[in-house]
């Protein structure tokens, strides 16, 4: 089964003396850029978090996954496959919320049932697109301050429901 990493789990990861994990599992990395720059340093990895595509990238093809790299712009890569997605916002700069992005994301991943190892780069991609609307909700209701990790949970129907109607119509 896949395994989705972020926080204490990327932390662990870049303590390992190889830099590797011993898993046989698809991998979907979820670091801001402070946790990037642990894992690259440990992976040797020459990358400036600034060059995000770039250093998704390079994260990627060192660990053998899929990379989410959260920032003012979020860019998810599996090393060959990049695509930057620039509809989040300062309103999910927020403690838990990248908590938010992670579980979305595992709960996409879920979604694709037996065969999701082969959709870790679209599950990445509906989760952040999921994410981002949720703090836009949030955004046109209250403005860009003020919002915790739980008003993105209780937006996440929603946003679901606005990203189908956008993608049929």
């Amino acid at each position: 089964r896949p395994v989705v990493l972020d926080a204490d789990g990327l932390n662990a990861l870049a303590q390992l003396e190889s830099g590797h994990l011993e898993l046989r599992a698809p991998v979907i990395l979820t670091p801001h850029v402070g946790e990037y720059q642990r894992l690259a340093k440990r992976m040797n990895i020459a990358a400036e978090p600034d060059d995000q595509t770039t250093a998704a990238e390079a994260l990627a093809q060192a660990y053998g996954c899929v990379v989410v790299l959260k920032s003012a712009n979020t860019v998810v890569s599996d090393g060959v496959t990049t695509i930057e997605i620039d509809t989040g916002g300062v309103v999910l700069a927020t403690g838990g919320s990248g908590d938010v992005l992670t579980g979305i994301i595992a709960g996409t991943l879920a979604q694709f049932g037996v065969g999701c190892s082969k959709n870790l780069v679209d599950a990445a991609v509906v989760g952040v697109h999921i994410h981002a609307r949720a703090g836009q909700l949030f955004e046109a209701a209250n403005g860009n301050t003020g919002m915790i990790a739980t008003d993105l949970l209780c937006r996440i129907p929603e946003a679901i429901s606005s990203l189908k109607r956008d993608s049929n119509g």
